[in-house]
């Protein structure tokens, strides 16, 4: 018991000014190779990042974080490890990682004797990862907004989630049809005169919650004569693709589609965006596209990207339950300022709503100014 007591409180993560010297006294107990390995790869971190967090977890390993873990920093006898937790999402077009590549989540790189990863290429990899995290939080925090505003009274909220869900609701309403069985004795009689299209069971019948959900609305999915297997009402279907192909919704209404350079993946964002939003979207790529002749294009992490050959992205949008959120990765850069403010220091917002009207003029501006920036390179 003392074991795991110990364990757990090892786990928790030193606060970061410790930290650093916790992480500076590791770096001098290792005398040989894998310490200078690792002190390299620090400083590489902090210059590409020089708001990172420093952290140590797990009986002393180096963790760096910004909106979510970056990568740690492992120390074997043979080897460094830099193990990225969600290097699957990430693009590494200089193929830096070689561990965990047939995995979902992680990729690591494995660091030995007399080897160094490409300092330019590990820098990308490290603001690529950073950006995941800052999407990713962002995307959260928006999702988490739109429904606590769509959010019905406490009372009705609940009302209405025990109409929708619970069987025993959808048993009462069924009944208010149907004659009340008599009590007797504490038992249920059955009515002499049962009404011809009953199919209704009463609450002291109705046991099985599976059974009774399948008969909840209007008697949807109810079974065939001599069939014991219900059918599934179109409520319950999951969300995978429909049969014809057309893409799943995410949170916020927001397309899944794969990711992939070009104008192609962007069209294809575009023709599954849902509603008003769609026309939105249409109009944003028609403008951006006017703004900057040959701007490239992409679908990365489920949203359209565009940029500059050699130079880096430079905006992106995104559809969310109530609006169309475009983010300029250089924004705090241009003039005047696009409206939306962002816990990035150099992003700025442009929230797009149905009936907003898009000062044209001013967004083309806007993009062409974000264009000779210094883009996001991923």
């Amino acid at each position: 018991m003392k074991k795991a007591t110990k364990s757990r409180t090892s786990a928790k993560p030193a606060p970061s000014s410790s930290a650093s010297k916790q992480i500076d006294d590791h770096l001098q107990g290792l005398a040989d190779w894998r310490g200078r390995a690792l002190t390299r790869v620090r400083a590489l971190i902090r210059q590409a990042d020089p708001e990172v967090v420093e952290e140590v977890k797990w009986r002393g390993v180096p963790v760096w974080s910004h909106d979510g873990h970056i990568c740690t920093g492992e120390v074997y006898k043979q080897h460094v490890k830099l193990t990225f937790p969600k290097g699957a999402h990430l693009e590494d077009p200089a193929g830096l990682f070689n561990n965990g590549l047939e995995g979902n989540a992680w990729r690591a790189i494995d660091i030995r004797e007399g080897e160094a990863p490409d300092e330019k290429a590990f820098k990308a990899l490290i603001r690529t990862a950073i950006a995941f995290n800052v999407v990713a939080r962002e995307s959260k925090s928006m999702s988490t907004g739109a429904k606590a505003s769509t959010a019905q009274p406490k009372g009705a909220g609940a009302k209405a989630k025990t109409n929708a869900s619970q069987p025993k609701a959808d048993g009462a309403n069924t009944e208010a049809s149907a004659p009340k069985p008599k009590k007797t004795g504490g038992k249920t009689k059955a009515p002499s005169a049962p009404p011809k299209s009953t199919g209704a069971k009463t609450k002291a019948a109705s046991t099985k919650p599976k059974a009774a959900s399948s008969k909840s609305k209007s008697g949807v999915g109810a079974p065939k004569p001599g069939s014991s297997k219900p059918k599934r009402s179109s409520s319950m279907k999951s969300k995978s693709p429909s049969p014809t192909g057309a893409p799943r919704l995410l949170s916020g209404e927001n397309p899944q589609i794969a990711k992939g350079d070009g104008d192609a993946p962007v069209q294809a964002y575009i023709a599954a965006v849902p509603g008003w939003k769609q026309a939105v979207c249409r109009k944003l790529d028609a403008l951006i596209t006017r703004a900057v002749p040959g701007v490239q294009k992409a679908v990365k992490w489920n949203s359209p990207f565009y940029g500059v050959a050699g130079q880096g992205w430079f905006l992106s949008f995104h559809c969310i339950t109530k609006y169309v959120k475009v983010g300029f990765f250089r924004g705090s850069s241009l003039q005047p300022l696009p409206p939306g403010e962002s816990k990035q220091k150099d992003v700025r917002y442009l929230d797009l709503h149905e009936h907003d009207e898009i000062d044209e003029k001013q967004f083309a501006s806007w993009v062409r100014q974000a264009s000779k920036l210094p883009g996001w390179l991923a």
